[in-house]
């Protein structure tokens, strides 16, 4: 009974000493109120008018930031154009060695019995196109996709570029 009777004093304590030290600190958050009622509509006067002031260049900037997005998807779909261009010239070699084969005119280096990628009948240039389309056709997959959302969606990259600059 006894270690109850102390159990309730204890906390009874500390409820009137918590309730004693929160009436000691109204006074400091009535100045601190104070000064906020005091200023605060100077602050604000202050704060609309310089963000009225830069209005421009914030635009300006926003648009800045948009058109590095576009420029971003464009390089990012770059590889894919190169691709295309480099497949276009990888064709039209195996179309040019396909026409010697089948002309009656054969070098005697190249032998019409094997088609045109014939160990005998491929071309440096072929190869090098074939090996430039490969490693292009590899690079469009990783960056196609990005140079698509950047240009169908550049204001939301350029939003999200700029959250990145503020943290």
């Amino acid at each position: 009974m006894k270690n109850l009777v102390l159990f309730i004093l204890l906390i009874i304590g500390n409820i009137i000493y918590a309730q004693d030290s929160i009436k000691t600190q109204t006074p400091i958050l009535d100045k601190t109120e104070h000064l906020v009622d005091k200023y605060s509509s100077k602050i604000a006067d202050t704060f609309i008018s310089t963000m009225e002031s830069a209005k421009p260049f914030v635009k300006e900037g926003f648009q800045t930031v948009v058109m590095v997005q576009i420029a971003k998807g464009i390089g990012y779909l770059l590889p894919l154009i190169l691709f295309i261009i480099f497949l276009i010239l990888m064709i039209n070699e195996y179309k040019r060695i396909d026409n010697i084969l089948k002309s009656d005119n054969v070098p005697e280096h190249m032998n019409n019995r094997y088609g045109p990628t014939g160990e005998s009948n491929v071309t440096p240039i072929f190869i090098l196109y074939l090996i430039f389309s490969a490693i292009l056709f590899l690079a469009s997959l990783t960056f196609t996709f990005d140079g698509i959302t950047h240009i169908i969606a550049p204001k939301w990259f350029a939003i999200k570029e700029i959250i990145e600059l503020l943290k």
